[in-house]
This record gives C-alpha cells, sequence and structure tokens, in this order.
C-alpha cells in the first residue's frame, strides 16, 4: 500500500486545468475521491518556478477499449518529459523530473498528457449513454520544486519529447465535446489516502509502486 505524506502548501505549485479534461467524477467505492477523464489530449499550466521540478502522475485507462497498444506522451513546455507504453488496465505511478533549462522563460509553462489515439464508450459497447472522447484516467497529478521535495525514489529523467500542436491532433470519430457526469467505461478507484486532486498539496510518495484498487467491472 502506498503511503502519501501531504506536504505543506508553500511546497505545492498551483496547476490550472485548461483544454482537454472533462468534469470531475466519482467511484461508487470511494465517494470522495475525485477523478478526471482527459480526452486525447489535455493541458494543465503551472507558474515557472525556474527550478527544477518533479511531475507526479498516477492513472490508469480502459485497454481493452483501444484499437491499438495505448501510449502516453508526458511533455513539459513540449520539451521534455516521458514516453509511457501503457500494458494494461492497472493504476500506475510516474515521476519525472525536469530540468529547470527544459521549464523556459516564460512566466508560465504548459503541461500536456497526450495520448496516441482515444476511445468513446458508446461506440465501443461500453456505455450506451457515455459518447465523450476519452483518453486517459487521472487520479493525482501534482508538480513540485526538486529542492523541496528532497530525495523521491523511482524517479526517472525527462527526455527530449515533441508533440503535434493540439490543432492539429485527431480526435476519436463520433465524439461528443459535452462532460457528462456519468462514469465512463473503465475507472479504477485510486488507493485509499491518496488526497484530492485539484489545488491540493504536493505530495511525498513513501512506497514507490501505486497500490493496485480493485477494478471497476469492465468490458
Amino acid at each position: 500500500m502506498s503511503k502519501m505524506e501531504l506536504l505543506p502548501q508553500t511546497e505545492n505549485i498551483f496547476l490550472v486545468y485548461k483544454e482537454g479534461w472533462h468534469s470531475p467524477e466519482t467511484s461508487a467505492q470511494n465517494p470522495s475521491l475525485e477523478r478526471m477523464w482527459t480526452k486525447k489530449d489535455a493541458i494543465i499550466s503551472f507558474k515557472n518556478p525556474k527550478k527544477d521540478i518533479i511531475v507526479y502522475l498516477e492513472a490508469d485507462t480502459n485497454y481493452k477499449a483501444f484499437d491499438q497498444p495505448p501510449v502516453l506522451t508526458i511533455a513539459v513546455g513540449n520539451k521534455a518529459g516521458l514516453v509511457v507504453p501503457i500494458e494494461n488496465s492497472e493504476v500506475f505511478l510516474k515521476k519525472v523530473h525536469v530540468k529547470a533549462a527544459d521549464l523556459g522563460d516564460q512566466e508560465w509553462v504548459d503541461l500536456r498528457l497526450s495520448m496516441n489515439q482515444s476511445f468513446i464508450p458508446k461506440a465501443k459497447g461500453i456505455n450506451p449513454s457515455d459518447d465523450r472522447e476519452l483518453g486517459l484516467m487521472r487520479y493525482n497529478l501534482y508538480v513540485g520544486e526538486a529542492d523541496k521535495l528532497g530525495a523521491v525514489p523511482s524517479v526517472v529523467e525527462a527526455v527530449p519529447v515533441s508533440l503535434p500542436p493540439l490543432s492539429t491532433a485527431s480526435p476519436a470519430p463520433g465524439a461528443s465535446p459535452g462532460t457528462k457526469g456519468a462514469p465512463a467505461g473503465k475507472g479504477s478507484p485510486a488507493p485509499k489516502g491518496s488526497p484530492a486532486p485539484k489545488g491540493s498539496p504536493a505530495a511525498k510518495v513513501s512506497a514507490a509502486p501505486a497500490a493496485k484498487p480493485s477494478a471497476s467491472p469492465r468490458k
């Protein structure tokens, strides 16, 4: 079971959720825990600390809903990040160290989560009332200054990444721009004790792997 230690509010870099995010939703197993689906691409912004940062992402998706094996690209400033092949529907935790030089000199920095494809639950026969375009289910997403977080286990160094502009990204055919509150085809609850995401303090993960939650029924 992973343990997440809340840091003081001053350790947190506040995240501004921009385009590509659906409305927050909860699960029957843990109504107090908020989670969010992305579309194929989703963006958050944060104020540039001009220091090295660590990006924490705890997420999953419905692996079986994709026509090809899903691949996630985490891109900071569209320059550095991590390419994550997703091999199943289990929750995964990634911690990525990004150098200050890769943040650039602008006041704000974009962090983009980009899937190589997306799916529509209605088109896949998962949920007949859900015609949203879905990519990744985000449970926790934090950005913290590396020097304040100290030694963090299982951190990987960011590598050069490049993504096409959002205007050229292709959504899933027939996707609806609306954001329905009904749970989508796949939604495993995150580990107990995980703090609520939006505007939360940053987090230290004491145990490297995230706990595997009990999976919701999926088709």
